[in-house]
């Protein structure tokens, strides 16, 4: 029996549905997907929709959803500001992200970025991007897709962030991650600023400190720029994994002795 296809399709409703474009390829060409083949569909926001094929034509595969299901909650939304780096790091960057459910991810332009970027190329720099977190959500079964943003200077990154907690890494920080993560609230949404190669420059780190980031490192070593999103989105999901104030407590204690 052929595994259970997972296409990425937005609005998802119970009913006939088409896929086309890249939704068509991904089924009909790269997996020949056939009429009665199971598929999930998902929208990126947590809303997935359970089906099968029923007809394909030269343009469409034609689907039934027959189920909807919501996705839960549970994770503390992180965004990721990364600075551009040599060559497709940033590309690495984003896919290792998307697997740990990374909530928004925006490219950035620093002193030390390599790679430069004029309008014609962050326009297609932004729709690349928008495929991969696609693509990785969906290897990862994840239940959303990470919102991509065009890339921007990395000084209108630092002021453009709304979360509570806003971390900048500095290999030369004195608050450790975990330390930081400690001080916020149980699951607060959190940004992560990650430089190129040769980090950001202390004009950048102080910018950032001016727009309310806290400069933190992650151990002792110092990671390529490649490396550092999932090092330290791993860190935050074990973090929260193992914060007792992310679990429920229990109405009456007694009540898990019970038979």
């Amino acid at each position: 029996m052929p595994r259970l296809l997972r296409v990425f399709h937005s609005p998802i409703a119970e009913g006939p549905a088409e896929l086309r474009g890249d939704a068509f390829a991904y089924a009909a060409v790269v997996h020949r997907a056939r009429v009665g083949h199971e598929v999930e569909l998902f929208d990126g926001e947590g809303r997935r929709g359970r089906g099968r094929f029923t007809a394909f034509d030269a343009e469409a595969a034609h689907v039934v959803v027959e189920a909807i299901e919501e996705g839960s909650g549970g994770l503390r939304p992180v965004t990721l500001v990364q600075a551009l780096g040599k060559g497709d790091k940033v590309e690495e960057s984003l896919r290792d992200a998307c697997e740990l459910g990374v909530a928004a991810f925006v490219p950035a332009e620093a002193s030390r970025s390599v790679r430069r970027l004029d309008a014609a190329g962050r326009a297609k720099l932004a729709g690349r991007l928008e495929r991969i977190a696609a693509e990785a959500a969906r290897q990862a079964h994840a239940p959303r897709v990470a919102a991509v943003h065009a890339p921007v200077m990395v000084a209108e990154a630092f002021a453009a962030a709304r979360s509570g907690l806003k971390l900048v890494f500095d290999p030369s920080g004195s608050t450790p991650l975990f330390e930081a993560l400690r001080g916020a609230g149980a699951l607060e949404g959190v940004a992560l600023a990650i430089g190129p190669e040769g980090g950001f420059t202390p004009d950048e780190i102080a910018q950032a400190r001016g727009c309310g980031w806290r400069a933190v490192r992650l151990g002792g070593t110092v990671l390529r720029t490649e490396t550092m999103a999932a090092a330290a989105l791993g860190a935050i999901r074990a973090f929260d994994d193992d914060d007792d104030r992310t679990r429920e407590p229990l109405a009456d204690p007694e009540e898990a002795l019970s038979p």
